[in-house]
């Protein structure tokens, strides 16, 4: 009896390790299914950011050249506004005081 007994006993810890063994391979094809999905999700995320630095460098180098562009014209617009002042002061001067 405790001969049959003790097979039954090991007959069933057999049966829940069975168990525990299958459930432990599911959680492990589980884990391994998502880590793969966050890698893909990791190497999407870097590619993106690559891609925004790429065009944050871009952007940076058009604004810059915006800025010099800006500072151009206003040179250019003084410039412009001297030599009207300059054209003014000479009609002035021919139309006043030439004698």
């Amino acid at each position: 009896m405790e001969l049959h007994e003790h097979h039954v006993q090991i007959d069933e810890t057999t049966s829940k390790t069975k168990q525990v063994l299958a459930e432990t391979e599911d959680i492990g094809m589980n884990v391994g299914t998502r880590l793969k999905q966050q890698r893909e999700q990791l190497i999407n995320t870097r590619e993106k950011l690559d891609e925004s630095e790429e065009t944050l460098s871009r952007t940076r180098r058009l604004l810059n050249l915006m800025g010099r562009r800006v500072i151009t014209d206003k040179l250019t617009q003084g410039l412009i506004i001297l030599i009207e002042l300059a054209i003014i002061a000479i009609i002035v001067w021919v139309k006043y005081f030439r004698k």
